[in-house]
């Protein structure tokens, strides 16, 4: 059987890692790539026997890559903290690196998504498909600032078997994520030089969202946590205006706060 290394990224994740690195106990080494953790997570994964590699925080493409970096297996397999791998997907791993050839060098996997507590199967959240199995030797690195993919040689399949990922875990949650990431989009789009922002784009981008997951892909039919889901959807491609406005101002007024307060000033 070809060897298979598991690599998770870490930072504080106490109450997360211990359920995923059970769930990765039949690999032949789990990686686990730190950005610094404060909590048990270290503790917890020496206690697992999993390799550690410490490095500051570089973003989702740069620390898959030193995971990879460090592996030794001849397959590359990424999990996240909060993700499980499914007794069906370790199985149908386990027999793939049994065969002498594999069909192919890479493998998307399907993700099921647990949000607010359940399974949402509808709104475009299932099978939301991850580049996650590796050939080591076809692997070329990582790309992508905040939508990350694996470049890699030759041809992929996919998987039948489920990675389950505790995800939108609460509101407070989703609104400490969504301020982080929207806000990450906008700078991407601000790069890339977006148009400036008008009145449609505000009514336009939420209006798409929320056919998209409510209409083309039949969100309502997850019930209450589907709406939930096809409304904070919505807000957060407004919210991504939003930002992306709040900075081409930014970069483009003449008159900042600070001139604005002192020619208040003056005038009292």
């Amino acid at each position: 059987m070809k060897a298979i290394s598991a690599i998770v990224l870490t930072l504080n994740e106490e109450g997360f890692l211990p359920g995923c690195l059970q769930s990765l106990s039949w690999t032949d080494e789990i990686v686990v790539v730190d950005a610094g953790s404060t909590d048990r997570t270290l503790e917890i994964a020496k206690t697992k026997g999993a390799k550690i590699i410490r490095t500051p925080w570089q973003g989702f493409p740069k620390q898959r890559d030193v995971g990879a970096k460090e592996a030794k297996g001849e397959w590359i397999f990424y999990v996240d903290a909060d993700e499980r791998v499914s007794k069906e997907l370790r199985e149908e791993i386990q027999a793939l690196l049994k065969q002498k050839e594999s069909l192919y060098r890479s493998y998307r996997i399907p993700h099921k998504n647990m949000i607010l507590g359940r399974w949402l199967r509808y709104g475009g959240w299932y099978p939301d498909d991850q580049h996650r199995l590796i050939e080591k030797q076809a692997f070329k690195g990582w790309a992508g600032e905040l939508h990350e993919h694996p470049n890699v040689e030759g041809s992929v399949g996919t998987l039948k078997g489920e990675l389950l990922h505790f995800t939108h875990r609460g509101i407070l949650w989703m609104l400490e994520k969504t301020i982080r990431y929207t806000q990450l989009e906008a700078e991407l789009r601000l790069k890339e030089e977006h148009p400036m922002v008008k009145i449609r784009h505000l009514l336009t981008a939420p209006f798409r969202e929320l056919w998209f997951r409510g209409v083309k892909e039949s969100g309502w039919r997850d019930g209450i946590r589907g709406w939930i889901e096809i409304l904070y959807q919505a807000f957060n491609q407004f919210l991504i205006m939003v930002w992306l406005w709040e900075m081409q101002q930014e970069k483009t007024m003449k008159k900042t706060y600070q001139d604005l307060d002192r020619e208040i000033s003056d005038e009292l």
